[in-house]
């Protein structure tokens, strides 16, 4: 054989050696790792994985859980009608506020003060408008009121008239006996002479010219009852179509409908201001002066006088947590622990919504939120950390 094929053999049978230990000590190693023992084959010997769950190292009587940070009545999430534009903004992040303050000014604003304005001229105008056609009615309600009263006076007086006009009657009545007993006084033998032609002929006169007079005077009474009467009636009719345009006046100016606008208008007018809802602190300004608002929150307002964590407590170990449990909460963004208890344990059982650093913990279990009151003594530190994520440690009290 030639020496360089020798060689080139004795270089293979080493390379395969080589390789074959490199497996060897990789195998083993793996197999080490895996808690296997090298004897065993590796399809049999692969350990059950455990589960890692929040409450492993709870084993001094403590729960452990994620939480998160958050002002105990929320976080306000402010926004303004799509739309208008921006032309001041009047707070900066981390100035507190004071309910009911300004945050900006929108170029909305000054139109719907405008139009304010004019809707209010308007209604002054017509209110003014609606007074003088009060005062124009009033006077004509008086007016047909007098005439009324004066109808009625009349009417009483023609009816007085025509008791009077009928009183005269009895005088032709007597007037016919007296005529009637002249006539038989007359007619007979011995009293002829005594009444006189010329007397019986006056009586007679005397009764045909009352008589027709009285014709005239019972006719005139009626007459003047009769058109007192009527204008008595008309008056009537008067005064209420007086006091019936006296109501259309007042559903007729459009008062109402101006109130409602200027009730519109100012509604407008505060969706345009945006003005903060509480006392706190501006935790956030996203928007710019010159853009458009749009459907996202503008400003981000909490009130950090008091601070919760939220917990997603799995839902075993729930029943072992009971209300003032005494709780710590860590995180490397705080500095220090902070110090809190158990405020509230919610009924609603969900799938967790935060994550645990720890990569082998399981993130599909069930929990329970527990609400954590920070103490006062912590609460300003908390407040400087909103929304982080903590892990809590609860103590156990069963």
């Amino acid at each position: 054989m030639h020496p360089s094929f020798a060689l080139l053999s004795i270089a293979k049978r080493h390379l395969v050696t080589s390789y074959s230990l490199f497996f060897l000590a990789w195998s083993t190693g793996m197999v080490s790792l895996l808690g296997c023992s090298p004897s065993k084959p590796l399809a049999t010997s692969l350990p059950t994985v455990r589960e890692v769950r929040f409450d492993d190292s709870a084993k001094s009587g403590q729960v452990l859980a994620q939480g998160r940070l958050q002002p105990a009545k929320g976080i306000l999430r402010l926004a303004a009608i799509p739309g208008d534009r921006v032309e001041q903004i009047l707070v900066q992040a981390g100035q507190a506020v004071r309910k009911s303050q300004s945050l900006l000014v929108l170029q909305s604003q000054k139109l719907r003060a405008l139009e304010l304005e004019v809707a209010g001229f308007r209604l002054e105008e017509a209110r003014a408008l609606r007074q003088a056609k009060q005062q124009e009615a009033d006077l004509a309600i008086d007016a047909a009121g007098l005439k009324l009263q004066s109808a009625v006076q009349m009417l009483d007086q023609s009816k007085s008239q025509l008791v009077m006009v009928n009183k005269s009657s009895e005088q032709l009545d007597s007037l016919n006996r007296q005529i009637s007993s002249l006539q038989k006084l007359r007619e007979m033998p011995l009293t002829r002479a005594a009444v006189g032609t010329l007397e019986l002929e006056s009586k007679k006169n005397e009764l045909t010219r009352i008589s027709m007079a009285s014709e005239q005077s019972t006719l005139a009474a009626k007459q003047a009852v009769e058109l007192t009467t009527l204008q008595v009636k008309q008056s009537e009719k008067a005064v209420a179509a007086a006091k019936e345009a006296r109501k259309l006046i007042d559903q007729s100016t459009p008062i109402a409908s101006l109130e409602k606008q200027i009730e519109i208008l100012k509604m407008q007018l505060e969706q345009s201001n945006v003005v903060s809802p509480i006392d706190g602190i501006v935790v956030s300004v996203n928007i710019e002066v010159g853009e458009r608002t749009a459907q996202l929150p503008m400003f981000e307002l909490a009130d950090l006088s008091e601070m919760v964590c939220v917990a997603e407590v799995h839902e075993s170990d729930v029943a072992s947590i009971t209300i003032d449990d005494q709780v710590e909460i860590r995180s490397s963004a705080l500095g220090r622990p902070l110090k809190g208890r158990v405020k509230r344990i919610d009924r609603v059982v969900g799938a967790a919504q935060m994550r645990s650093p720890n990569p082998m913990a399981r993130s599909d279990f069930r929990s329970i939120p527990v609400w954590i009151a920070i103490d006062a003594n912590d609460t300003e530190t908390a407040a400087q950390r909103l929304q982080l994520q903590v892990d809590v440690s609860i103590n156990k009290t069963r």
